[in-house]
């Protein structure tokens, strides 16, 4: 009887089948833990890109709002400062055209005296300030005098404060009952 390589009984086809299996198993086993761990490794290497560009964007994020936050302050400075200064203007506006007034009626007071407005006016602005104006009133049927007219000339020559004519013209003639 010749002994054939090919022929094996059972118990060596099961030990061959045993082996295979195991070598299987391990290199298996293998390319998983190698796959595993290149994915671990990238994963890794992502979450720490991730980390960075997180932490370069709040740092970015962090001097856009100081950035933000000094113009804002910067700007608000400003407006304080302008409305100070509107403020002092203002006041000082007020001097001189008070001392203004003074001496063009000390220049010639008994010229000048007469033939001022009958109203003057002044409303509150948001600044603070006050816009005032002069206001002559007049009917219909009325008409300047020497004197207005010399005061109208004079603050429009040296004085320039706000000046408006106002004529009021009646309508209809209103009935009051009488008691």
């Amino acid at each position: 009887m010749s002994y054939d390589p090919l022929m094996l009984n059972a118990a060596d086809w099961t030990a061959i089948g045993t082996s295979a299996l195991a070598v299987g198993t391990f290199v298996l086993a293998w390319v998983t833990v190698r796959t595993s761990t290149t994915t671990r490794r990238h994963d890794d290497e992502k979450r720490a890109e991730d980390r960075a560009a997180d932490a370069s964007k709040r740092a970015e994020d962090r001097a856009r709002d100081d950035r933000l936050r000094e113009e804002a302050r910067e700007q608000a400075e400003q407006h304080e400062r302008a409305e100070r200064v509107a403020r002092e203007d203002f006041e000082a506006r007020q001097v001189l055209v008070t001392v203004e007034v003074k001496e063009h009626l000390a220049e010639a007071y008994w010229e000048r005296y007469l033939g001022w407005p009958d109203l003057v006016s002044w409303r509150e602005t948001p600044e603070g300030s006050q816009a005032v104006q002069f206001i002559e009133v007049k009917s219909s049927s009325d008409r300047l005098s020497d004197d207005q007219r010399m005061w109208i000339q004079g603050n429009h020559d040296h004085l320039q404060l706000d000046f408006r004519m106002v004529k009021v013209h009646r309508t209809q003639r209103l009935e009051l009952p009488m008691h």
